[in-house]
């Protein structure tokens, strides 16, 4: 390696924590608060109308369903269904 470049990753080292501190909100220590991210907007949340996957995602997290299928394989299995 050169001086040059030894140089370049002596100062980009010595930055990098002064840029994760530069990304931390003030109240980042708040217990209270959760921050989810998506990849994008909700359009509907009408099971029935949802066209994409964010829709999918939300409405299924707030929506319990009679039945589901089983972890790791396409069988049903009651979820609020109850004999």
């Amino acid at each position: 390696m050169t001086k040059r470049s030894m140089t370049k990753m002596l100062m980009l080292f010595s930055m990098s924590p002064f840029l994760l501190l530069a990304c931390s909100s003030e109240e980042s220590g708040a217990q209270d608060t959760l921050i989810f991210a998506r990849g994008g907007d909700t359009v509907s949340l009408d099971p029935s109308e949802v066209t994409d996957g964010e829709s999918e995602n939300v409405a299924q997290s707030i929506l319990e369903t009679l039945t589901t299928f089983e972890e790791g394989g396409t069988a049903t299995e009651p979820m609020l269904a109850t004999e």
